[in-house]
């Protein structure tokens, strides 16, 4: 077996996996150096004696660790192959997988810890209070064109409320009421409501806007219709009913009026509903 036979012997020994990168490399340097020194025959039909010049060494083989293909993992074992020390290289490996693991991590509790608090989403914020006008509803009926948003000076000068009335609520805090005026047949019906200064400034208007009725000549019932003083007063024509209570710090007040010829349990039953709705939407928000 010649040196080139041998040489191919070890290749195809590194590609099997039977020897190491190192082994190999050490095994070809021995074979070239042994192949470099030995004299070469040469074959002539020339009868003289050889001139004793040499072939200079055949070039090394390719380099089998950069265009050798590689067989699969399986067979090879991996990095075993190319490993100088002849065992697996685990370290790099290693530490790639830790710090893939240690994304993963910090991905995950920055999503469950940190998102939730981020600027870039923005938490369901609370929908902001309704403002009271918002809130008192309109009774059934044609409604009147003055109805809105006053100021209590406002609502004095339009006839909405009386002198003394607005003074009630001036001293208690009330700055501005909502009117709510409407006409359902010979129904009339209207709502006064306004935020006082306090719980305790709201009960108080109610006491004075009472008494401000019983002054204008309006009479208790025995049993009132709402949770608050109910009056009522006729005249030839009409039938006037007055309740004033409050909800929380808000001061309500209203009035109905219908014929002296109707039905005064229609008219019992419109306060009544009147203040169930106002009282309602103002305790739900």
């Amino acid at each position: 077996m010649d040196w080139q036979d041998r040489l191919r012997e070890l290749d195809a020994q590194l590609a099997s996996g039977e020897l190491t990168r190192g082994e190999y490399r050490s095994r070809r340097d021995e074979l070239l150096a042994e192949a470099s020194s030995a004299p070469v025959l040469r074959h002539h039909r020339d009868t003289r004696p050889p001139t004793g010049s040499f072939p200079a060494a055949p070039p090394p083989p390719r380099d089998l660790f950069a265009s050798a293909p590689q067989a699969p993992p399986a067979a090879l074992a991996g990095t075993e192959v190319f490993s100088t020390a002849g065992t697996p290289s685990k370290g790099p490996r290693a530490a790639l997988i830790a710090v893939a693991v240690l994304a993963v991590v910090a991905v995950a509790l920055w999503v469950v810890l940190l998102k939730p608090f981020s600027g870039d989403e923005t938490a369901a914020a609370p929908p902001a209070p309704r403002s009271l006008a918002e809130m008192v509803p309109t009774p059934e009926g044609r409604p009147n064109p003055k109805n809105g948003v006053l100021t209590v000076p406002e609502a004095a000068e339009a006839n909405v409320i009386s002198a003394a009335g607005a003074k009630a609520l001036s001293t208690n805090g009330v700055l501005e009421v909502v009117f709510r005026s409407t006409v359902d047949g010979d129904l009339g019906t209207a709502v006064i409501a306004g935020r006082a200064a306090s719980v305790d400034a709201a009960t108080a208007a109610v006491g004075q806007l009472h008494e401000n009725m019983r002054a204008r000549g309006f009479q208790d019932v025995d049993e009132p219709l709402v949770e608050g003083p109910t009056t009522v007063k006729e005249n030839a024509d009409n039938r006037f009913v007055n309740a004033v209570f409050a909800v929380d710090d808000v001061v309500v007040q209203i009035s109905l009026s219908q014929p002296v010829t109707g039905d005064e349990s229609l008219l019992n039953a419109a306060l009544r509903n009147t203040a169930a709705a106002i009282t309602n939407a103002l305790r739900t928000g």
